[in-house]
């Protein structure tokens, strides 16, 4: 009974701290904090450092020569991509699910070679490669999870300016938190733009499940999308479905 009352507690607080920061938005006090943040686990900090700085200079080993040291220093470069992917997922997916106040190093208790190395390593090279121009068309990447599969998942989307997305629904709640640009919500099943509420940056959103709703964009668009799979978009108008305009 007791755990059940503080764990009560622990939701009321997370809710109130998560009504309020949407209230005030973020602020220089925000990105003081932020910059504090990790200092409040000094011990995850140094290993973190020192492990960082360990993989990175093993990618160094590359200018010796030789397939062994090529070989060694590319590992590195998993290695220091996988703690940096793993830091910044395991930050966002909890907040993103209400942990608030939580380490930020990942545990790694689930570790899989796919996932917590190769995988992050191509997200970088993707990131590399998007940093040298942006693409005029949306681009999508997972953070955690997988959204075709049971299970929580964190997706990030780039949006272009003007992107839209017909009235349709999902089969759970989607939780929609506004990077940067600007993204607006509708409810309903026609297009009523004077209706449309827009988040600004930090600003969050759930939108519940089988509500119907439509998406607008101002400006290239960062949003993250929090839900539990499998997670399946349905139109309203099967005619707005691109899956469908494809069979045609």
């Amino acid at each position: 009974m007791a755990k059940r009352k503080t764990q009560i507690e622990a939701e009321q607080r997370t809710a109130e701290f998560r009504s309020e920061s949407i209230t005030k938005g973020f602020g220089f006090g925000d990105f003081g904090e932020a910059l504090a943040y990790p200092f409040k686990f000094k011990t995850s900090l140094f290993f973190g450092a020192l492990m960082y700085t360990f993989f990175s200079m093993g990618k160094l080993a590359s200018v010796m020569g030789g397939m062994y040291m090529i070989a060694a220093a590319l590992m590195a470069y998993m290695l220091a991509n996988m703690l940096v992917f793993g830091i910044l997922a395991n930050t966002i997916e909890n907040f993103a699910h209400g942990k608030i106040g939580g380490n930020f190093m990942p545990s790694f208790d689930d570790f899989e070679l796919w996932d917590d190395v190769i995988h992050p390593f191509f997200l970088y090279i993707g990131t590399v490669v998007a940093s040298f121009g942006e693409s005029p068309g949306a681009r999508m990447a997972i953070v955690s999870g997988n959204p075709g599969k049971p299970g929580p998942f964190t997706i990030r989307l780039s949006l272009p300016s003007g992107f839209e997305v017909p009235p349709h629904f999902h089969p759970v709640d989607e939780h929609q938190t506004l990077i940067s640009g600007r993204i607006g919500h509708g409810m309903g099943d026609t297009v009523d733009l004077e209706s449309v509420n827009w988040l600004r940056p930090g600003q969050s959103v759930t939108l519940p499940a089988h509500a119907h709703h439509y998406v607008r964009t101002r400006g290239r668009t960062l949003v993250e999308v929090s839900a539990v799979g499998p997670f399946v978009v349905t139109y309203v108008n099967r005619r707005d479905d691109p899956r469908e305009r494809g069979k045609r």
